[in-house]
Protein backbone atom coordinates (compact mmCIF):
# COMPACT_ATOMS: atom_id res chain seq x y z
CA UNK A 1 0.00 0.00 0.00
CA UNK A 2 1.90 3.34 -1.36
CA UNK A 3 1.22 6.61 0.70
CA UNK A 4 -0.12 9.23 -2.02
CA UNK A 5 -0.73 11.30 0.78
CA UNK A 6 -4.05 11.52 -0.49
CA UNK A 7 -5.90 8.85 1.41
CA UNK A 8 -6.65 9.75 4.94
CA UNK A 9 -8.02 6.50 5.71
CA UNK A 10 -4.31 4.82 5.64
CA UNK A 11 -3.53 7.04 8.52
CA UNK A 12 -5.14 4.64 10.61
CA UNK A 13 -2.14 1.79 10.62
CA UNK A 14 0.25 4.37 11.72
CA UNK A 15 -2.63 6.21 14.94
CA UNK A 16 -3.08 2.96 16.34
CA UNK A 17 0.76 1.91 16.72
CA UNK A 18 1.04 5.46 18.39
CA UNK A 19 -1.32 4.56 21.03
CA UNK A 20 1.51 1.97 22.69
CA UNK A 21 2.33 4.81 24.03
CA UNK A 22 5.28 4.86 26.88
CA UNK A 23 4.63 1.15 27.16
CA UNK A 24 6.78 0.67 24.08
CA UNK A 25 9.80 1.73 25.52
CA UNK A 26 9.34 -1.44 28.22
CA UNK A 27 8.46 -4.06 25.48
CA UNK A 28 11.28 -2.57 24.00
CA UNK A 29 13.66 -3.43 26.98
CA UNK A 30 11.91 -6.79 27.70
CA UNK A 31 12.85 -8.09 23.80
CA UNK A 32 16.68 -6.41 23.83
CA UNK A 33 17.09 -8.34 27.32
CA UNK A 34 15.53 -11.61 25.98
CA UNK A 35 17.76 -11.94 23.19
CA UNK A 36 20.47 -11.39 24.43
CA UNK A 37 20.25 -15.10 25.16
CA UNK A 38 19.38 -15.97 21.72
CA UNK A 39 22.03 -16.68 19.12
CA UNK A 40 20.83 -16.58 15.65
CA UNK A 41 18.12 -14.70 13.50
CA UNK A 42 15.72 -12.71 15.00
CA UNK A 43 11.80 -11.72 14.13
CA UNK A 44 9.66 -8.73 14.81
CA UNK A 45 6.06 -9.83 13.77
CA UNK A 46 3.82 -6.93 13.31
CA UNK A 47 6.95 -4.50 13.04
CA UNK A 48 4.84 -1.30 11.94
CA UNK A 49 7.10 1.32 11.57
CA UNK A 50 10.08 -0.30 13.14
CA UNK A 51 10.65 1.31 15.95
CA UNK A 52 11.82 -1.86 17.35
CA UNK A 53 13.62 -3.97 14.62
CA UNK A 54 15.95 -0.90 14.20
CA UNK A 55 16.67 -1.29 17.86
CA UNK A 56 17.82 -4.66 17.43
CA UNK A 57 19.89 -4.17 14.09
CA UNK A 58 21.61 -0.68 15.73
CA UNK A 59 22.78 -3.66 18.52
CA UNK A 60 24.30 -5.97 15.56
CA UNK A 61 21.14 -8.58 15.73
CA UNK A 62 20.71 -10.28 12.05
CA UNK A 63 17.08 -8.84 12.61
CA UNK A 64 13.97 -9.01 10.04
CA UNK A 65 10.48 -7.76 10.03
CA UNK A 66 7.47 -7.47 8.81
CA UNK A 67 3.74 -5.96 9.09
CA UNK A 68 0.40 -6.01 7.04
CA UNK A 69 0.59 -2.27 6.25
CA UNK A 70 2.50 -1.24 3.37
CA UNK A 71 2.08 2.50 4.86
CA UNK A 72 3.54 1.57 7.57
CA UNK A 73 6.34 -0.26 6.35
CA UNK A 74 7.12 2.98 3.82
CA UNK A 75 7.38 5.37 6.63
CA UNK A 76 9.73 2.52 8.02
CA UNK A 77 11.86 2.92 5.12
CA UNK A 78 11.72 6.75 5.27
CA UNK A 79 12.93 6.89 8.98
CA UNK A 80 16.65 8.16 8.93
CA UNK A 81 17.91 5.40 10.57
CA UNK A 82 16.71 3.15 8.10
CA UNK A 83 19.46 4.58 6.33
CA UNK A 84 21.97 2.94 7.71
CA UNK A 85 21.83 -0.93 6.37
CA UNK A 86 21.31 -0.73 2.70
CA UNK A 87 19.73 -4.46 2.41
CA UNK A 88 16.69 -3.36 4.74
CA UNK A 89 14.67 -3.47 2.08
CA UNK A 90 15.49 -6.89 2.01
CA UNK A 91 14.95 -7.54 5.86
CA UNK A 92 11.39 -6.21 5.66
CA UNK A 93 8.36 -7.60 4.07
CA UNK A 94 4.76 -7.78 3.77
CA UNK A 95 3.01 -10.77 5.18
CA UNK A 96 0.47 -11.63 7.51
CA UNK A 97 0.55 -12.40 11.40
CA UNK A 98 -1.00 -16.36 10.97
CA UNK A 99 0.65 -16.70 7.46
CA UNK A 100 4.45 -15.43 7.69
CA UNK A 101 6.98 -17.03 5.87
CA UNK A 102 10.90 -17.45 6.27
CA UNK A 103 13.14 -19.73 4.45
CA UNK A 104 15.53 -20.15 7.61
CA UNK A 105 15.26 -21.11 11.45
CA UNK A 106 14.91 -18.02 13.38
CA UNK A 107 16.48 -18.09 17.16
CA UNK A 108 13.79 -15.70 18.34
CA UNK A 109 9.98 -14.34 17.29
CA UNK A 110 9.18 -10.83 19.05
CA UNK A 111 5.54 -10.96 18.24
CA UNK A 112 4.34 -7.12 19.40
CA UNK A 113 0.89 -7.23 21.39
CA UNK A 114 -0.98 -4.91 19.43
CA UNK A 115 -0.46 -7.10 16.23
CA UNK A 116 -1.44 -10.25 17.96
CA UNK A 117 -4.27 -8.76 20.19
CA UNK A 118 -6.33 -7.71 16.89
CA UNK A 119 -6.17 -11.64 15.93
CA UNK A 120 -9.87 -12.28 15.54
CA UNK A 121 -10.37 -15.51 17.48
CA UNK A 122 -8.27 -18.23 19.72
CA UNK A 123 -7.87 -20.73 16.87
CA UNK A 124 -5.90 -17.48 14.61
CA UNK A 125 -3.76 -17.16 17.71
CA UNK A 126 -2.51 -20.96 17.96
CA UNK A 127 -2.08 -20.52 14.30
CA UNK A 128 0.30 -17.57 14.61
CA UNK A 129 1.95 -19.33 17.73
CA UNK A 130 2.15 -22.65 15.79
CA UNK A 131 3.41 -21.09 12.72
CA UNK A 132 5.78 -19.37 15.22
CA UNK A 133 6.91 -22.72 16.77
CA UNK A 134 8.21 -23.98 13.24
CA UNK A 135 10.00 -21.12 11.95
CA UNK A 136 12.00 -21.68 15.74
CA UNK A 137 15.34 -23.45 15.79
CA UNK A 138 15.37 -25.89 18.55
CA UNK A 139 15.71 -24.05 22.18
CA UNK A 140 14.44 -20.69 19.83
CA UNK A 141 12.43 -18.84 21.58
CA UNK A 142 8.60 -16.46 20.83
CA UNK A 143 9.02 -13.17 23.49
CA UNK A 144 5.24 -11.67 23.92
CA UNK A 145 4.68 -8.69 26.04
CA UNK A 146 0.96 -8.24 26.42
CA UNK A 147 -1.35 -5.62 28.17
CA UNK A 148 -4.55 -3.89 28.10
CA UNK A 149 -4.23 -1.66 25.37
CA UNK A 150 -6.66 0.73 26.72
CA UNK A 151 -4.95 1.60 29.57
CA UNK A 152 -2.30 3.71 27.16
CA UNK A 153 -5.52 6.22 26.42
CA UNK A 154 -5.67 9.39 27.83
CA UNK A 155 -8.29 9.66 30.51
CA UNK A 156 -10.51 6.74 31.98
CA UNK A 157 -12.61 4.90 28.84
CA UNK A 158 -15.92 5.89 28.03
CA UNK A 159 -18.77 3.78 28.85
CA UNK A 160 -20.81 1.41 26.53
CA UNK A 161 -22.36 3.25 23.41
CA UNK A 162 -21.39 6.64 25.30
CA UNK A 163 -19.96 9.52 23.23
CA UNK A 164 -16.45 9.30 21.84
CA UNK A 165 -14.16 10.19 24.66
CA UNK A 166 -10.09 11.35 24.32
CA UNK A 167 -7.66 9.28 22.92
CA UNK A 168 -5.14 11.42 22.26
CA UNK A 169 -2.97 13.67 19.63
CA UNK A 170 -0.47 12.88 17.54
CA UNK A 171 1.52 14.31 14.64
CA UNK A 172 0.64 13.31 11.00
CA UNK A 173 3.90 11.45 9.92
CA UNK A 174 3.80 13.15 6.37
CA UNK A 175 2.93 16.93 6.94
CA UNK A 176 2.83 17.54 10.60
CA UNK A 177 -0.54 18.27 10.74
CA UNK A 178 -2.32 17.44 14.92
CA UNK A 179 -4.57 15.05 14.83
CA UNK A 180 -7.33 14.35 17.49
CA UNK A 181 -8.38 10.71 18.18
CA UNK A 182 -11.47 9.59 19.99
CA UNK A 183 -13.35 6.36 20.42
CA UNK A 184 -16.01 4.64 22.36
CA UNK A 185 -17.04 1.19 23.19
CA UNK A 186 -19.10 -0.30 21.33
CA UNK A 187 -19.97 -3.94 23.19
CA UNK A 188 -19.69 -4.24 27.17
CA UNK A 189 -16.07 -4.67 29.17
CA UNK A 190 -16.31 -8.65 30.15
CA UNK A 191 -17.01 -9.33 26.61
CA UNK A 192 -14.64 -11.72 25.26
CA UNK A 193 -12.70 -8.72 23.03
CA UNK A 194 -13.38 -5.32 23.11
CA UNK A 195 -15.76 -3.71 20.10
CA UNK A 196 -14.19 -0.04 19.42
CA UNK A 197 -14.93 2.46 17.83
CA UNK A 198 -12.15 5.25 16.43
CA UNK A 199 -12.38 8.40 15.19
CA UNK A 200 -9.89 11.07 14.36
CA UNK A 201 -10.02 14.18 11.98
CA UNK A 202 -7.42 15.10 8.88
CA UNK A 203 -7.87 17.86 6.65
CA UNK A 204 -10.92 19.00 7.91
CA UNK A 205 -12.95 15.43 7.19
CA UNK A 206 -13.52 12.79 10.15
CA UNK A 207 -12.85 9.03 9.35
CA UNK A 208 -13.48 6.45 11.56
CA UNK A 209 -12.33 2.90 12.34
CA UNK A 210 -13.22 -0.51 14.05
CA UNK A 211 -11.17 -2.78 15.77
CA UNK A 212 -11.50 -5.75 17.73
CA UNK A 213 -9.48 -6.24 20.18
CA UNK A 214 -9.09 -9.76 22.47
CA UNK A 215 -9.25 -9.12 26.20
CA UNK A 216 -5.68 -10.70 27.97
CA UNK A 217 -6.40 -13.74 30.09
CA UNK A 218 -3.39 -15.82 31.73
CA UNK A 219 -5.30 -19.17 30.95
CA UNK A 220 -5.94 -18.91 27.33
CA UNK A 221 -2.70 -17.58 26.27
CA UNK A 222 -1.23 -20.71 28.06
CA UNK A 223 -3.98 -23.28 26.55
CA UNK A 224 -2.85 -21.73 22.97
CA UNK A 225 1.14 -21.93 23.26
CA UNK A 226 0.08 -25.79 24.41
CA UNK A 227 -2.18 -25.98 21.29
CA UNK A 228 1.14 -24.38 19.12
CA UNK A 229 3.31 -27.14 20.18
CA UNK A 230 5.10 -25.52 23.31
CA UNK A 231 5.40 -27.44 26.43
CA UNK A 232 7.89 -24.88 28.34
CA UNK A 233 7.10 -21.35 29.03
CA UNK A 234 7.50 -18.46 31.77
CA UNK A 235 5.01 -15.76 32.34
CA UNK A 236 6.56 -12.50 34.21
CA UNK A 237 5.07 -9.62 35.67
CA UNK A 238 7.61 -6.82 34.74
CA UNK A 239 10.76 -6.59 32.34
CA UNK A 240 13.17 -7.94 35.39
CA UNK A 241 11.54 -11.34 35.67
CA UNK A 242 9.66 -10.42 38.60
CA UNK A 243 6.95 -13.57 39.28
CA UNK A 244 3.64 -12.45 37.73
CA UNK A 245 0.47 -11.78 39.63
CA UNK A 246 -3.11 -10.99 39.06
CA UNK A 247 -2.56 -7.20 39.66
CA UNK A 248 0.59 -6.91 37.52
CA UNK A 249 -0.89 -5.10 34.64
CA UNK A 250 1.28 -6.61 31.60
CA UNK A 251 2.02 -9.78 30.73
CA UNK A 252 5.82 -11.02 29.64
CA UNK A 253 5.45 -14.84 28.02
CA UNK A 254 8.67 -16.48 26.99
CA UNK A 255 7.91 -19.37 24.94
CA UNK A 256 10.52 -22.02 24.28
CA UNK A 257 11.15 -24.67 21.70
CA UNK A 258 12.04 -28.15 22.59
CA UNK A 259 15.88 -28.41 21.75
Amino acid sequence: MAFSGDNDDELWPYLAEQLDGGRLDRELAFYLSEIRFCRGPVLVAGCGTGTVLLELLAAGRDAYGFDASGFLLELLQDKPAARRYPDLRARVTRQDLVDFEYGFDLAAICIRARSFLSLPSEDDAVRCLRNAFDHLAPAGRVLLNLSDPLLALSGPPPSQGSEFGPAGEFRHPRNGETIALSYRLRNGPMEEARDIEWRFWSREQEHRARTRLRRIERGEIELCLQRAGFDRWWLFGDIGRSPWTPEDPELFFIAERPR
